[in-house]
C-alpha cells in the first residue's frame, strides 16, 4: 500500500515538473539579447540570420583573436555573400570600443561587432576556449574551429562558379 502512494506522489510530482517547465519554455530564451556596440539589443536569431554567417567569439586579451579581427577587418578578406559576426564574450562596452580603435577597425565596420555581456552564447555552445569561429549555412552549425583563416572559408563556403563563364565553356 505504502508503495502505491509512493508512485501516485512521484507521478504528482513528475507532472508538475512537466507543466512548470512548459510554463518556462518561452522565458527560457527571453534573456538571450546581445548589444551591438551603440548598445541597441539584438537576438541570436538576427546575429545568424543571413544564409552564409560567420559566428567569431573573442575577447579583448586574446591575442589570437586581436590578430584574427585585423585580419579580417583590414582588408578585404571576405565575400560579399558572407556575414561575419564578432561577438565579444562577457565584456563591457568600453573595453571593446578601445579594443578595436586600437586594432584600427575602421567605422564603417563597427556594424560588425556585438556583445555578448553574460556568455550565454559561449554557454549555448559550450565553448570553453577564444576564438572559437562557428560556421553557419542557413542558421544551421555547418562547422566549428578555433582560428579563421582565408582557406577554412573557402572550404566552408566554396565559390559559386561564374555561371556566364561556365556557359561560354560549354
Amino acid at each position: 500500500m505504502a508503495c502505491i502512494r509512493f508512485v501516485a506522489s512521484m507521478k504528482k510530482i513528475l507532472l508538475l515538473l512537466m507543466i512548470f517547465a512548459a510554463l518556462a519554455a518561452p522565458f527560457a530564451h527571453a534573456s538571450e539579447y546581445y548589444y551591438d556596440l551603440n548598445d541597441k539589443k539584438f537576438t541570436y536569431d538576427q546575429l545568424v540570420a543571413k544564409p552564409k554567417t560567420i559566428l567569431l567569439i573573442w575577447t579583448t586579451w586574446c591575442p589570437i583573436c586581436r590578430k584574427t579581427i585585423k585580419r579580417f577587418t583590414g582588408t578585404k578578406n571576405l565575400r560579399d555573400d558572407i556575414n561575419i559576426v564578432f561577438l565579444d564574450s562577457g565584456e563591457r562596452r568600453p573595453e571593446v570600443l578601445a579594443s578595436i580603435k586600437q586594432l584600427q577597425v575602421p567605422e564603417a565596420m563597427y556594424s560588425l561587432f556585438y556583445r555578448d555581456p553574460f556568455q550565454e552564447i559561449m554557454n549555448h555552445f559550450y565553448v570553453a576556449a577564444v576564438p572559437t569561429v562557428i560556421f553557419f549555412q542557413d542558421g544551421k552549425i555547418v562547422k566549428t574551429a578555433h582560428t579563421l583563416t582565408s582557406g577554412i572559408i573557402e572550404q566552408v563556403y566554396p565559390p559559386e562558379k561564374n555561371k556566364a563563364t561556365d556557359a561560354r565553356n560549354n
